[in-house]
């Protein structure tokens, strides 16, 4: 083999090599946009799940305030009526008082109630 045969035989090599790194350049890289694409679709499925979270955390939080609220309002009644019930007794007893108080005793000792 000459020096001119070895020379061909390195670029045809040289050649083969080159085509083979094209091929698997482009097998990289179609590798790669698959799994960018992957990713991005796992992104959007992460974000659409995080959004029906968000949904129903937000969901949640308005039937738990309109179930405080209901509950702070029914208390709040509660203790209007209790409140005008005591205020009713009171006014009840302190009549009966000024009755009584008007009313003579028969000894300086007697109390009637």
């Amino acid at each position: 083999m000459t020096n001119d045969n070895k020379l061909d035989d390195l670029k045809t090599k040289a050649t083969e090599l080159g085509e083979d790194l094209k091929l698997k350049a482009q097998a990289a890289k179609l590798e790669g946009e698959k799994v960018l694409e992957d990713v991005k679709h796992q992104a959007t499925e992460a974000k659409l799940d995080a959004e029906k979270q968000l949904t129903d955390l937000k969901q949640n939080a308005a039937e738990s305030k309109a179930e405080g609220d209901a509950a702070f309002e029914q208390n709040l009644e509660s203790a209007q009526a209790k409140a005008e019930h005591a205020k009713q007794v009171a006014q009840e007893k302190l009549d009966h008082f000024k009755v009584e108080g008007k009313r003579p005793l028969n000894t300086p000792y007697e109390f009637v109630l």
